[in-house]
């Protein structure tokens, strides 16, 4: 049960972000939680090199170069110029903010969108006078939700498009899951308009003609440097590919205990039907993240021969996980980390969990709704 304990204790350092007089980053606790475990012997280094997942962390090393490319090349810069200018109030910002980066999830990874939407976040909060925790958190939960609504849109819808019974993916998640998910995204504008009120009112804002020129700087790193593959690699977020590497072994000995599957195999419950599955799907994926949690459960659906509805809750509920916890999403600590790194703005685990728990129930409603009658 030792890897048991050693979650706990990730969770309540990550929770208070303190160890006596240092200030922790989320990437040193969940190593130090690997690193436990290991030297405990509670799983060998063979296990454990088995347990990254090389798909994966390809896969985030591939979108953090696309994200430094989009960045250096002004694409970034550029189309949030010309989306942005548009909100004439505060409230307005943040709609733009909620449906245009939620869109974007849902077709260029929310991982994607997590990497080049934060410095957006950063530079509107400061620009228009916002706090950025709020916009940090309306980016968080909006490519979350933006995601769920197509097999591209993170890497457990790609699990189920690819390892699930799902015919005609694309249409397939769209039939199922593309309402849902704009009502849930404008449950994402309510819940944080409500929590900051103060933040944004219906004054009109000033909006000014430098994002042209912050366009033009940002293309010129990409210009001058372009095919510096060097550079981008140096870019690249290495502190959340190892909080990933390090995050794959500790679950992998936490699942090796057999702890959660007992709770499971306990509780008598048909872990196939529409409601378990969300359930599950949201409380384990806190534990084991989203992507270990799919591919563990896609077998489960399988062979219970589960129906489309099943595996079309197992990739929203899955997903719409990350909104509850900070853990709960790679994105999340994408966009924290890299708040951070750039401006020293972060948002605690607490004021996360104060919108993310009544967003999370919201937002399983709204899709168990539309899947029980669809």
């Amino acid at each position: 049960m030792f890897p048991i304990i050693v979650l706990a204790a990730v969770f309540l350092l990550i929770a208070v972000r303190q160890a006596g007089r240092f200030r922790l980053e989320i990437w040193q606790v969940m190593c130090g939680g690997a690193a436990a475990v290991l030297l405990a012997g509670a799983i060998t280094p063979a296990a454990a090199l088995e347990a990254i997942d090389a798909d994966v962390m390809l896969f985030l090393l591939g979108m953090f170069a696309a994200g430094q490319v989009f960045e250096l090349s002004g694409w970034l810069a550029h189309a949030k110029y010309e989306v942005f200018k548009r909100a004439r109030t505060e409230e307005g910002l943040l709609l733009l903010l909620v449906f245009f980066m939620g869109t974007a999830a849902a077709f260029l990874m929310n991982d994607t969108v997590a990497i080049i939407g934060t410095p957006v976040a950063l530079l509107l909060a400061r620009k228009h006078d916002i706090s950025p925790k709020a916009l940090l958190l309306a980016l968080a939960f909006s490519i979350t939700v933006g995601s769920v609504m197509s097999p591209i849109g993170n890497p457990q819808n790609l699990l189920v498009a690819v390892k699930g019974p799902v015919a005609s993916p694309f249409l397939t998640f769209f039939k199922y899951l593309a309402l849902p998910t704009l009502l849930n995204l404008g449950a994402v504008f309510l819940l944080v308009r409500y929590f900051y009120p103060e933040e944004f009112t219906r004054c009109p804002l000033k909006n000014s003609h430098r994002f042209s020129w912050i366009a033009v700087a940002a293309a010129a790193p990409g210009l001058l440097f372009s095919g510096s593959r060097f550079d981008i690699l140096r870019k690249v977020d290495w502190r959340t590919l190892a909080f990933f590497a390090a995050m794959f072994v500790l679950m992998r000995s936490v699942w090796d205990t057999g702890f959660f599957q007992g709770l499971i195999t306990g509780s008598g419950t048909d872990i196939a039907g529409l409601g378990p599955v969300m359930v599950v799907s949201v409380v384990l994926s806190q534990l084991i993240s989203n992507v270990p949690l799919v591919a563990l459960y896609l077998p489960v659906l399988k062979h219970a021969g589960a129906g489309t509805h099943a595996y079309m809750a197992l990739a929203a509920a899955s997903t719409i996980a990350g909104n509850l916890f900070i853990l709960g999403a790679a994105s999340n600590v994408m966009i924290i980390q890299a708040a951070e790194k750039k401006t020293g703005a972060t948002i605690t685990f607490l004021e996360f969990a104060r919108v993310g728990i009544p967003l999370t129930f919201i937002n399983a409603i709204i899709y168990w709704v539309f899947l029980k009658f669809a």
